[in-house]
Protein backbone atom coordinates (compact mmCIF):
# COMPACT_ATOMS: atom_id res chain seq x y z
CA UNK A 1 0.00 0.00 0.00
CA UNK A 2 1.29 3.44 -0.86
CA UNK A 3 1.73 6.04 1.85
CA UNK A 4 -1.14 8.19 0.56
CA UNK A 5 -3.61 5.31 0.32
CA UNK A 6 -2.94 4.36 3.96
CA UNK A 7 -4.94 7.39 5.14
CA UNK A 8 -7.17 8.07 2.14
CA UNK A 9 -10.61 6.46 1.76
CA UNK A 10 -10.90 3.40 -0.43
CA UNK A 11 -13.17 3.03 -3.44
CA UNK A 12 -14.97 -0.22 -4.23
CA UNK A 13 -15.65 -0.42 -7.96
CA UNK A 14 -18.34 -2.91 -8.96
CA UNK A 15 -17.15 -4.50 -12.20
CA UNK A 16 -18.80 -7.94 -12.01
CA UNK A 17 -21.82 -7.07 -14.17
CA UNK A 18 -22.23 -9.05 -17.38
CA UNK A 19 -23.56 -6.09 -19.44
CA UNK A 20 -25.69 -8.38 -21.58
CA UNK A 21 -27.75 -5.49 -22.95
CA UNK A 22 -24.54 -3.69 -23.93
CA UNK A 23 -23.11 -6.81 -25.55
CA UNK A 24 -19.55 -6.66 -24.23
CA UNK A 25 -17.29 -5.75 -21.34
CA UNK A 26 -18.61 -2.24 -20.73
CA UNK A 27 -15.91 -1.11 -18.23
CA UNK A 28 -13.31 -1.61 -20.98
CA UNK A 29 -15.25 0.31 -23.66
CA UNK A 30 -12.81 2.87 -25.16
CA UNK A 31 -14.65 6.18 -24.77
CA UNK A 32 -11.83 8.59 -23.88
CA UNK A 33 -10.21 11.05 -26.31
CA UNK A 34 -7.12 8.82 -26.51
CA UNK A 35 -8.91 5.50 -26.31
CA UNK A 36 -9.14 5.37 -22.53
CA UNK A 37 -11.60 2.83 -21.18
CA UNK A 38 -14.57 3.79 -19.00
CA UNK A 39 -12.78 2.21 -16.05
CA UNK A 40 -9.59 4.19 -16.76
CA UNK A 41 -11.43 7.52 -16.65
CA UNK A 42 -13.40 6.55 -13.55
CA UNK A 43 -10.35 5.54 -11.52
CA UNK A 44 -8.26 8.45 -12.78
CA UNK A 45 -10.90 10.87 -11.48
CA UNK A 46 -11.11 8.96 -8.19
CA UNK A 47 -7.37 9.02 -7.55
CA UNK A 48 -7.11 12.73 -8.37
CA UNK A 49 -10.05 13.38 -6.06
CA UNK A 50 -8.27 11.81 -3.10
CA UNK A 51 -9.15 8.11 -3.03
CA UNK A 52 -6.37 5.70 -2.08
CA UNK A 53 -6.91 1.99 -2.54
CA UNK A 54 -9.08 0.91 -5.46
CA UNK A 55 -10.87 -2.43 -4.98
CA UNK A 56 -12.21 -3.94 -8.19
CA UNK A 57 -14.96 -6.53 -7.74
CA UNK A 58 -14.78 -8.84 -10.75
CA UNK A 59 -16.76 -11.71 -12.25
CA UNK A 60 -14.92 -14.93 -13.20
CA UNK A 61 -15.94 -14.58 -16.86
CA UNK A 62 -15.03 -10.93 -17.53
CA UNK A 63 -12.59 -10.48 -14.65
CA UNK A 64 -9.46 -11.82 -16.38
CA UNK A 65 -9.78 -9.29 -19.23
CA UNK A 66 -10.26 -6.40 -16.79
CA UNK A 67 -7.39 -7.53 -14.59
CA UNK A 68 -5.07 -7.88 -17.60
CA UNK A 69 -6.01 -4.38 -18.76
CA UNK A 70 -5.32 -2.93 -15.30
CA UNK A 71 -1.99 -4.70 -14.95
CA UNK A 72 -0.86 -3.64 -18.41
CA UNK A 73 -2.18 -0.08 -18.58
CA UNK A 74 -2.42 1.45 -15.11
CA UNK A 75 0.54 3.15 -13.42
CA UNK A 76 2.18 1.12 -10.68
CA UNK A 77 1.48 3.99 -8.25
CA UNK A 78 -2.23 3.13 -8.27
CA UNK A 79 -2.97 0.96 -5.22
CA UNK A 80 -5.37 -1.63 -6.61
CA UNK A 81 -6.75 -4.86 -5.17
CA UNK A 82 -9.07 -7.44 -6.71
CA UNK A 83 -12.06 -9.32 -5.34
CA UNK A 84 -14.35 -11.86 -6.99
CA UNK A 85 -18.14 -12.04 -7.02
CA UNK A 86 -18.76 -15.52 -8.39
CA UNK A 87 -22.55 -15.35 -8.43
CA UNK A 88 -24.67 -12.37 -9.59
CA UNK A 89 -26.52 -11.87 -6.30
CA UNK A 90 -26.85 -8.11 -6.28
CA UNK A 91 -25.10 -4.96 -5.16
CA UNK A 92 -24.94 -5.80 -1.45
CA UNK A 93 -23.38 -9.16 -2.25
CA UNK A 94 -20.82 -7.47 -4.52
CA UNK A 95 -19.78 -5.03 -1.79
CA UNK A 96 -19.48 -7.88 0.72
CA UNK A 97 -17.17 -9.64 -1.73
CA UNK A 98 -14.76 -6.72 -1.31
CA UNK A 99 -14.58 -7.05 2.48
CA UNK A 100 -11.26 -8.90 2.61
CA UNK A 101 -9.62 -6.67 -0.01
CA UNK A 102 -10.65 -3.57 1.95
CA UNK A 103 -8.44 -4.89 4.76
CA UNK A 104 -10.36 -3.22 7.55
CA UNK A 105 -10.75 0.17 5.88
CA UNK A 106 -13.01 2.34 8.02
CA UNK A 107 -14.25 4.57 5.19
CA UNK A 108 -14.93 3.55 1.62
CA UNK A 109 -17.06 4.61 -1.30
CA UNK A 110 -18.88 2.41 -3.83
CA UNK A 111 -19.27 3.06 -7.55
CA UNK A 112 -20.17 1.17 -10.68
CA UNK A 113 -17.41 0.37 -13.16
CA UNK A 114 -19.39 1.36 -16.24
CA UNK A 115 -20.14 5.00 -15.37
CA UNK A 116 -17.95 8.11 -15.44
CA UNK A 117 -18.95 10.25 -12.45
CA UNK A 118 -16.43 13.06 -12.87
CA UNK A 119 -13.71 14.39 -10.59
CA UNK A 120 -16.05 16.86 -8.87
CA UNK A 121 -18.46 14.12 -7.76
CA UNK A 122 -15.56 11.92 -6.67
CA UNK A 123 -14.12 14.85 -4.72
CA UNK A 124 -17.39 15.37 -2.86
CA UNK A 125 -17.51 11.70 -1.93
CA UNK A 126 -13.85 11.48 -0.92
CA UNK A 127 -14.12 14.68 1.10
CA UNK A 128 -17.10 13.38 3.07
CA UNK A 129 -15.41 10.05 3.73
CA UNK A 130 -12.22 11.79 4.87
CA UNK A 131 -14.08 14.01 7.32
CA UNK A 132 -15.16 13.15 10.84
CA UNK A 133 -18.86 13.40 9.90
CA UNK A 134 -20.65 10.15 10.83
CA UNK A 135 -23.33 10.35 8.12
CA UNK A 136 -23.44 8.24 4.99
CA UNK A 137 -23.54 10.16 1.72
CA UNK A 138 -25.01 9.70 -1.74
CA UNK A 139 -23.80 11.96 -4.54
CA UNK A 140 -26.65 13.00 -6.82
CA UNK A 141 -26.83 14.92 -10.08
CA UNK A 142 -29.07 17.60 -11.54
CA UNK A 143 -31.11 16.11 -14.38
CA UNK A 144 -29.46 18.21 -17.08
CA UNK A 145 -26.05 16.86 -16.03
CA UNK A 146 -27.08 13.28 -16.82
CA UNK A 147 -28.01 13.89 -20.46
CA UNK A 148 -25.05 13.86 -22.84
CA UNK A 149 -26.89 14.24 -26.17
CA UNK A 150 -30.23 15.37 -27.55
CA UNK A 151 -31.38 11.76 -27.88
CA UNK A 152 -34.40 10.82 -25.74
CA UNK A 153 -33.59 9.08 -22.44
CA UNK A 154 -35.44 7.93 -19.34
CA UNK A 155 -34.43 9.44 -16.00
CA UNK A 156 -35.94 9.28 -12.52
CA UNK A 157 -36.53 12.58 -10.72
CA UNK A 158 -36.34 12.54 -6.90
CA UNK A 159 -38.85 15.21 -5.83
CA UNK A 160 -41.22 13.94 -3.14
CA UNK A 161 -43.80 15.74 -1.01
CA UNK A 162 -42.53 15.26 2.52
CA UNK A 163 -45.99 15.90 4.00
CA UNK A 164 -47.46 12.81 2.33
CA UNK A 165 -47.76 9.74 4.61
CA UNK A 166 -46.87 7.16 1.98
CA UNK A 167 -45.59 6.75 -1.54
CA UNK A 168 -46.07 4.15 -4.24
CA UNK A 169 -42.75 2.60 -5.24
CA UNK A 170 -41.29 -0.67 -6.44
CA UNK A 171 -38.06 -2.59 -7.00
CA UNK A 172 -36.41 -3.13 -10.35
CA UNK A 173 -37.34 -6.68 -11.31
CA UNK A 174 -33.82 -7.75 -12.33
CA UNK A 175 -33.00 -10.33 -9.63
CA UNK A 176 -29.23 -10.33 -10.18
CA UNK A 177 -29.10 -6.58 -9.54
CA UNK A 178 -31.55 -6.19 -6.63
CA UNK A 179 -31.85 -8.37 -3.58
CA UNK A 180 -32.58 -8.37 0.13
CA UNK A 181 -29.86 -9.41 2.58
CA UNK A 182 -31.55 -10.78 5.71
CA UNK A 183 -29.92 -11.68 8.99
CA UNK A 184 -31.08 -13.86 11.89
CA UNK A 185 -28.43 -14.03 14.60
CA UNK A 186 -25.21 -15.12 12.91
CA UNK A 187 -26.99 -16.45 9.82
CA UNK A 188 -27.39 -14.35 6.66
CA UNK A 189 -29.20 -15.17 3.45
CA UNK A 190 -30.21 -13.27 0.34
CA UNK A 191 -33.47 -13.35 -1.63
CA UNK A 192 -34.69 -11.47 -4.71
CA UNK A 193 -36.29 -8.17 -3.70
CA UNK A 194 -39.21 -9.00 -5.98
CA UNK A 195 -40.28 -11.65 -3.46
CA UNK A 196 -41.08 -8.85 -1.01
CA UNK A 197 -43.11 -7.02 -3.66
CA UNK A 198 -45.25 -10.12 -4.21
CA UNK A 199 -45.58 -10.78 -0.47
CA UNK A 200 -46.57 -7.22 0.54
CA UNK A 201 -47.78 -5.49 -2.65
CA UNK A 202 -50.20 -3.04 -1.07
CA UNK A 203 -47.80 -1.92 1.68
CA UNK A 204 -45.06 -1.28 -0.88
CA UNK A 205 -46.92 -0.17 -4.00
CA UNK A 206 -49.94 1.66 -2.59
CA UNK A 207 -53.55 1.49 -3.74
CA UNK A 208 -52.60 0.78 -7.33
CA UNK A 209 -50.83 -2.43 -6.32
CA UNK A 210 -53.25 -4.67 -8.29
CA UNK A 211 -52.44 -2.99 -11.61
CA UNK A 212 -48.72 -2.90 -10.83
CA UNK A 213 -48.77 -6.55 -9.74
CA UNK A 214 -50.46 -7.57 -13.00
CA UNK A 215 -48.01 -5.48 -15.04
CA UNK A 216 -45.05 -7.15 -13.33
CA UNK A 217 -46.37 -10.53 -14.46
CA UNK A 218 -46.83 -9.23 -18.00
CA UNK A 219 -43.31 -7.82 -18.15
CA UNK A 220 -41.78 -10.95 -16.63
CA UNK A 221 -43.67 -13.06 -19.17
CA UNK A 222 -42.28 -11.01 -22.02
CA UNK A 223 -38.77 -11.30 -20.62
CA UNK A 224 -39.13 -15.06 -20.30
CA UNK A 225 -40.24 -15.34 -23.93
CA UNK A 226 -37.21 -13.49 -25.34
Amino acid sequence: MTESSAVAPSLVVLAAGMARRYGGCKPLAPIGPHGEAVLDLLVSDAVRAGFGRIVLVLHPETGPAIRYHVEQCWPEAVDVSFATQRLPLGTVHAVLAAEEALDGAESFGVSNADDVYGEVAMGLLAGQLSSSAPEHVLVGYALHSTVATDDPVTRGICDLDQSAPNYGWCFDCVPEENSLLLGFGDARFEIPSLDLVFAQPRALLGRGHKAVHDQIHVDQGRAGGN
